[in-house]
């Protein structure tokens, strides 16, 4: 499946905008089209079924607003 080009916009503008929509929108779902908020709510199934209600043209991005999670992992190194 080939990648759709507005998706990866709207990925990018989510992570560039992320410190000012952590202001407005901790903790919420948001979807995301042409760098622009459709749909908010806690609940990402009301998110998802307002944005594809309203907006079914093609793919949305859809994500938590939440600071990034940094994960330490354990490795192994072999020589």
């Amino acid at each position: 499946m080939k990648e759709n080009p507005h998706f990866r916009t709207d990925h990018k503008w989510f992570k560039e905008n992320l410190p000012e929509l952590l202001e407005t929108y901790p903790g919420q779902y948001i979807a995301v089209i042409g760098g622009r908020i459709v749909a908010h709510d806690p609940d990402l199934g009301i998110v998802a079924k307002s944005a594809y209600t309203n907006h079914d043209e093609r793919p949305i991005f859809m994500d938590r607003v939440e600071e990034p999670r940094v994960i330490n992992l354990p490795s192994v190194f072999v020589d």
